[in-house]
């Protein structure tokens, strides 16, 4: 028989099986989110004149958002985002050796994503921009950059903490729609500003295939931050009072 009991003490209440398929579950959601939301990107690269590409990229993203939820999202939770499985463990729903298994996960999801996308689609190279690379617009600083992508990780982060709440637990039914508009609504007003990454490893996968790094380290250090002050903030602020808590056990 197989002791697994070191395995909880490290990673929480899953066994080697169970851990294996929450990792792979985060490398196929990313792969997914970035293979889809990036190929709705490539259409405004396309045809930028046209002003409907731009909806359609931005609305895009939150439907490539949706679809990995609804596959893996029983199996891992799908967080396909650093800052979201940042939140998780702030929110002190998972283990932080989990947690890395998860980042890495999602980074390999992203590479292997944008990676089949650029091979599949010649048209995307040599555009400059390269397509689906997050960068700042020309006249916005990095510190400008980094705070308005802290702002919205923010907001995506107390929606996922919404979502996380056992006070929320019967209005779960449509958390991917949930989650998937969310991005949808941030992606519309600041995709000008910054290509609305939200996500450190939504904007790897695209780098490291084009080679363009220009302030790459503004998102990470932004949606980590936002991530860290929202998580914080509701779990400090709109914590669960313990009459409630044994309320809702009861």
């Amino acid at each position: 028989m197989v002791n697994f009991s070191a395995n909880r003490d490290i990673f929480g209440p899953y066994t080697h099986v169970e851990v294996i398929q929450r990792c792979v579950g985060e490398m196929l959601g990313t792969f997914a989110l970035v293979f889809l939301g990036c190929m709705g990107v490539g259409v405004h690269h396309l045809n930028p004149s046209v002003p409907e590409h731009y909806f359609i990229a931005c609305f895009n993203f939150g439907l490539a958002v949706m679809v990995p939820i609804l596959i893996v999202g029983h199996i891992s939770q799908c967080h396909m985002n650093p800052a979201i499985t940042l939140t998780v463990v702030i929110s002190d729903v998972m283990k932080p050796a989990l947690a890395g298994l998860y980042i890495i996960s999602q980074c390999i999801g992203s590479v292997l994503g944008y990676g089949v996308l650029y091979g599949l689609t010649p048209m995307f190279h040599n555009k400059n921009p390269p397509v689906c690379v997050t960068v700042l617009h020309k006249e916005l600083n990095v510190f400008a950059g980094m705070a308005m992508e802290a702002f919205c990780t923010g907001l995506l982060c107390l929606v996922v903490c919404g979502v996380l709440d056992k006070r929320n637990a019967h209005n779960t039914d449509s958390t991917a729609i949930k989650i998937g508009l969310t991005v949808s609504s941030l992606a519309l007003v600041e995709a000008p500003y910054t290509m609305a990454s939200f996500n450190p490893a939504r904007s790897l996968g695209p780098c490291v295939w084009t080679g363009h790094w220009e302030n790459h380290w503004v998102f990470w250090v932004g949606p980590l931050l936002g991530s860290t002050v929202a998580a914080m903030f509701y779990r400090f602020v709109f914590f669960i009072p313990k009459k409630v808590d044994v309320e809702l056990q009861s």
